[in-house]
């Protein structure tokens, strides 16, 4: 084969000096490792889920309830609990009690969420306030749509929208779990919701992937398509907020919780797990000491709301 002066092939100007072919695989080899990087976010970042079993166990009860609406062309679905007619709250609050609006984890749905809930008899941590979850697009019945950070944040807004709207709701409170922490500062940056509460936050997206592969600096975040910035929406965030986040979390490291409770515009509560891993039940959401800080949290944003109300 005839070579050129520059010790390329006439047939396909493809390196022949072995130099020259090292360096070629090598950039291969890099070019790959960015498109399966590319490929991969999907799946390391999303998995939609539905469950059927859930939300026929919910349904069949009478404080459960499935909610549709529509907003932005988007079809939603969610399920709602709404507080018994008659019990401790109702001599607080009358007809209207305050909802907790809950954005769940990465491969949870509304109705597994919500039987969750049930399952562990969450309710008196919560207060017992209404409880509405609705399934981020893709996520839930149909599964419609792809999940992404843009789509993740209107459903944010468009389940809260939809929310200020039911009867019998006096205020609304936000929780978020996980990847559920990033539309829950999202919202509470774009509306005015009553209180927040973060369980196993995240400053940005970068430190999730950087805490498997720590190479997502510089110009190599471009590769990062879903892009969560909890940090930049915060600092429009000034209720007061509580933050629970575990030194032994392998999946959201607990120096990005720390990055992240320091960014926001008001008063912060920071609440420190030892021993606590993320994935293994989803120990973190369900752990006695979070789950105390959670109805301590309820009870003075409530109280505090009731007191405000009372002086005008």
């Amino acid at each position: 084969m005839m070579k050129n002066a520059k010790g390329f092939s006439a047939r396909g100007l493809l390196p022949q000096n072995r130099p020259f072919r090292v360096l070629f695989g090598i950039v291969k080899v890099i070019l790959l490792a960015f498109i399966v990087i590319l490929v991969i976010q999907d799946c390391a970042l999303f998995h939609p889920s539905h469950d059927p079993g859930s939300l026929a166990f919910l349904t069949a009860r009478p404080e459960f309830e499935v909610v549709e609406f529509t907003a932005n062309d988007r079809a939603y679905h969610g399920v709602l609990r709404r507080r018994p007619a008659r019990n401790a709250l109702w001599e607080a609050y009358g007809e209207a009690s305050p909802l907790i609006l809950f954005f769940y984890g990465n491969a949870q749905n509304a109705a597994g969420a919500m039987r969750s809930f049930e399952n562990f008899r969450i309710w008196p941590h919560f207060l017992d306030f209404h409880c509405l979850i609705v399934d981020y697009t893709g996520y839930g019945p149909g599964r419609r749509g792809r999940p992404s950070a843009r789509n993740i944040y209107a459903d944010a807004l468009a389940a809260f929208d939809f929310a200020r709207k039911l009867p019998g709701i006096s205020q609304i409170i936000v929780i978020g779990y996980s990847l559920g922490t990033a539309p829950a500062v999202y919202l509470a940056a774009r509306r005015q919701v009553d209180g927040l509460v973060l369980l196993a936050p995240f400053a940005n997206v970068y430190d999730l992937f950087n805490n498997v592969l720590p190479i997502f600096h510089g110009p190599l975040r471009l590769l990062v398509r879903h892009k969560f910035y909890s940090d930049r929406y915060a600092e429009a965030v000034t209720i007061p907020t509580l933050l629970i986040a575990s030194r032994d979390d392998e999946i959201v490291p607990f120096a990005s919780a720390e990055r992240l409770n320091a960014r926001f515009g008001g008063e912060t509560s920071f609440v420190i797990l030892s021993g606590v891993r993320h994935v293994r039940h989803n120990e973190i959401l369900f752990h006695p000491a979070a789950l105390e800080s959670v109805r301590a949290y309820l009870s003075e944003i409530t109280a505090m709301i009731a007191a405000t109300t009372a002086a005008e």
